[in-house]
């Protein structure tokens, strides 16, 4: 019988050895690795090699630092390996998270809160077939988001893609602004701007879009 090779993120031991667990009473499931965050994991993809990824968005840090360098590392991570999924396991339903998860590309969120043995196994097997489990109290987040049609796009100036270049990196408009010597003002006109012109309704969105179109390229974890 076919296994699947999953690896886990999490910074949480309990957490890793509770869903190992579960796993390892499937046959057709099989444990590929453990990491403590998504930079770890995206170093170690190359060894792992799963077909999925399951892992929390946040570890427990500043909530919307966190969340951002979660959400660029699962985006270098859907552009370095398009054949590995990831289904996001967490506590976390705000509107912005989800949206972030969604734009770094993530299969599946669902939260744990209401989720038991067999909910994770369906949701596994659902990832498998290349649907999209997401929990039914998030699918409103999902009505009307910005699509991008690539259609009219401006080039980047190149003060527009050091911006860009930071906020891959996890940095915030304040810290963006100290780096460049800006004013925080001017950095947020400059994001402005590069969300316009790449057509994407978030950060992470542009970050995933310039990973994708090669306008960007990052170092390291």
């Amino acid at each position: 019988m076919p296994t699947m090779k999953i690896s886990l993120v999490s910074p949480i031991p309990l957490m890793r050895i509770g869903i190992r667990c579960i796993l390892e009473r499937v046959p057709s499931m099989q444990l590929a690795g453990e990491a403590e965050s998504w930079p770890q994991l995206l170093a170690l993809a190359p060894t792992f090699q799963p077909e999925l990824v399951l892992g929390d968005i946040w570890s427990g840090g500043n909530h919307t630092k966190d969340v951002g360098r979660t959400a660029m590392a699962i985006a270098r991570l859907k552009v370095e390996h398009p054949q590995v999924k990831v289904l996001i396991l967490t506590t976390v339903a705000a509107k912005e998270t989800v949206q972030a998860a969604i734009d770094a590309g993530v299969d599946g969120y669902l939260l744990m809160d209401s989720l038991d043995d067999a909910g994770l196994l369906d949701a596994i097997r659902m990832v498998e077939r290349d649907n999209m489990p997401i929990d039914p109290r998030l699918t409103r987040h999902l009505i009307g988001r910005t699509a991008s049609n690539g259609a009219g796009e401006q080039h980047l100036t190149e003060r527009e893609q050091e911006v860009l270049a930071f906020i891959a990196q996890g940095y915030t408009n304040p810290e963006i602004a100290r780096q460049l010597n800006l004013s925080t003002g001017t950095v947020k006109i400059h994001v402005s701007n590069i969300l316009g012109k790449l057509h994407v309704a978030s950060r992470t969105g542009a970050v995933v879009k310039a990973l994708q179109d090669n306008l960007i390229v990052l170092n390291g974890a």
